[in-house]
Formats: structure tokens, C-alpha cells, sequence
């Protein structure tokens, strides 16, 4: 469960003393994908909050970054007890990795990269699919039963009509248990959105070589033939003349 905002500030700033930790001037611009953007009710048990809020990815940027791949990215809030301060440069953000930011479990980490793993290919696609992503992202860190549901326990959503709350539970059904394909880091902030940026994990070595060592089904044929011609000739050479 996330922290409250009231020690948020207390939090980050002795996350800010580890030199692993990177202040990032972060803009969102607007939401990533055009189209009528999805509004959605829910309720929170624990901490308590109940409201109205738009669903749907950000474009976003940190000011000043030399990183290629901060210039411009798709960010996802993870904070519902904070606004989001579109077309502002919050100068308060810091970069975190998921042991740094420290309010997720390891479970609920590995939970969001099977999600982007099986859904962040469409995420991107249409307005519906956006909040759909959305959705299921608020419900994997809100949530504190084991049952992902987002219409019941401890998170629920409900009120969008344009498919986006059934697409989102389509995905939370089928979580992978497979290693995930996307790793991820947090941008948090005491006075705005905490976001989540994910991005796809290079293959291991060991795949490609891995593939290449396996022989093709026709070479496996002619393996299989040339044992059976070798054991033929060693049993006439044993046979007595």
C-alpha cells in the first residue's frame, strides 16, 4: 500500500541521500494517446478516498536529461492521493528503482512488468486501451487483497462506458507467472503524481545462442539415422566370423 502524502516529503528526502537516486525535472505534457479521455469513479478502503479521475498515460519528459529514452516517454500514475500537474515542470521528482521507492512490494513489482508484458503493446493503441492499462496499473498498487478485482476489496472502479474497466480486468485475469519482459523506475514527488515509466528488457545472451545450439527437426533426422548406422556396424564387427 502506498504511504501517505503526509510523510512522503520525509521519505524522499532520505531517498534523496542515496547516490543512486536521481532528481528529475519531470513534465507531463498531456495524455499520450489522442481521443475522448476516460473518466472513471472509484473508491479506496485503506487510506481511505473516494472520487473522480481521468485514466490514461502521460507524455512525459525530464527537463535537461541527456538520456534519449527521458526525452520523451509514456508515464502511468501510481498515486491517486496526488494531482497530476499536466503542462508544469515539477521540479521535486526523483528517478527511483522499485527497492528505492520503497512503498511496493517486490509481488506488486513483478505483478506491473507481467501486466506490461502482456498488455503494453496495445496500451498505446486507442484512448480505451490507455485507461484500460491505467486501471489495472491502480489496481496492482492499491489493492491489498490477493484477488485483483476491480470491482470489489479494497480498490474498485467503476462509472467509465467505453470498455475500458473490462479490458483492464481481462488483463489482471491473465497476469503471466513467467519472468516479465519490462523492467520499470518510479518518478516520485511530495507534491504531485508519483508515475511509473516501463520500458522492455534487452534479451539474455543466452537466448540467441540457446536457439542456434538446437538443431532443426531435419537435422534432428539425420542425427537420429547416423546413430542407427553406428551401432549397426559396431554389432557386425562383434559378431564372431
Amino acid at each position: 500500500m502506498k504511504i501517505r502524502s503526509l510523510f512522503r516529503p520525509l521519505v524522499l528526502a532520505g531517498i534523496a541521500a542515496c547516490s543512486t537516486a536521481q532528481a528529475a525535472p519531470l513534465l507531463l505534457s498531456d495524455y499520450a494517446v489522442t481521443g475522448p479521455t476516460t473518466t472513471v469513479r472509484f473508491a479506496n478502503l485503506t487510506p481511505r478516498l473516494n472520487g473522480q479521475m481521468n485514466a490514461g498515460g502521460f507524455r512525459s519528459s525530464v527537463a535537461g536529461s541527456s538520456d534519449p529514452a527521458l526525452q520523451n516517454f509514456v508515464s502511468w500514475c501510481i498515486d491517486i492521493f496526488q494531482p497530476a500537474k499536466l503542462g508544469t515542470t515539477v521540479n521535486d521528482y526523483t528517478q527511483l528503482t522499485l527497492a528505492q521507492y520503497g512503498s511496493l512490494s517486490a509481488e506488486r513489482g513483478a505483478m506491473l512488468g507481467n501486466l506490461a508484458s502482456i498488455a503494453y503493446d496495445q496500451a498505446l493503441t486507442s484512448s480505451v486501451s490507455s485507461a484500460a492499462f491505467q486501471l489495472a496499473v491502480w489496481e496492482i498498487v492499491n489493492e491489498t487483497s490477493h484477488n485483483l478485482d476491480l470491482s470489489k476489496n479494497t480498490f474498485k472502479a467503476w462509472g467509465a462506458t467505453d470498455g475500458s474497466i473490462a479490458l483492464a480486468q481481462q488483463w489482471l485475469n491473465s497476469l503471466p507467472q513467467q519472468q516479465s519482459r519490462f523492467g520499470f523506475d518510479i518518478f516520485a514527488s511530495a507534491t504531485a503524481q508519483d508515475v511509473i515509466r516501463f520500458y522492455e528488457l534487452p534479451k539474455p545472451p543466452l537466448a540467441a545462442a540457446t536457439a542456434e545450439s538446437v538443431p532443426e527437426p531435419g537435422a534432428l533426422a539425420l542425427i537420429a539415422l547416423a546413430g542407427v548406422a553406428a551401432f549397426a556396424t559396431r554389432r557386425r564387427r562383434a559378431l564372431p566370423v
